[in-house]
């Protein structure tokens, strides 16, 4: 009986580090995904916005558990004190959520 549940607790552990490293690597979210995803966000953000925005996206990062998107947006009607471009970093996680960091 100890041999067993030494045996599951073995297996079990293994697939908790297979799982974790799989969400850490997270192979899914590939580079044009992290693109399309924050592209589609920043749609719908400033779809129905009169002055409208425009954005480049610059480059992608993989980090641990998702893919980081660095944007550059202009556009708008800033204030007199904001400058014209700003530097946007956003975050795709490895289950697909968009999150601005």
């Amino acid at each position: 009986m100890v041999v067993n549940f030494s045996k599951k607790v073995k297996i079990s552990i293994l697939l908790i580090i297979f799982f974790s490293a799989s969400f850490a690597w997270c192979p899914w979210i590939t580079e044009n995904y992290a693109k399309d995803a924050v592209n589609e966000k920043l749609e719908n953000e400033w779809s129905g916005v009169a002055d409208g925005a425009s954005w480049n996206i610059t480059g992608t990062s993989k980090i641990f558990f998702g893919t980081k998107v660095y944007v550059v947006t202009t556009g708008g009607f800033p204030r007199y004190d904001e400058p014209q471009t700003k530097n946007e970093t956003y975050f795709v996680s490895c289950f697909g959520v968009v999150s601005k960091m």
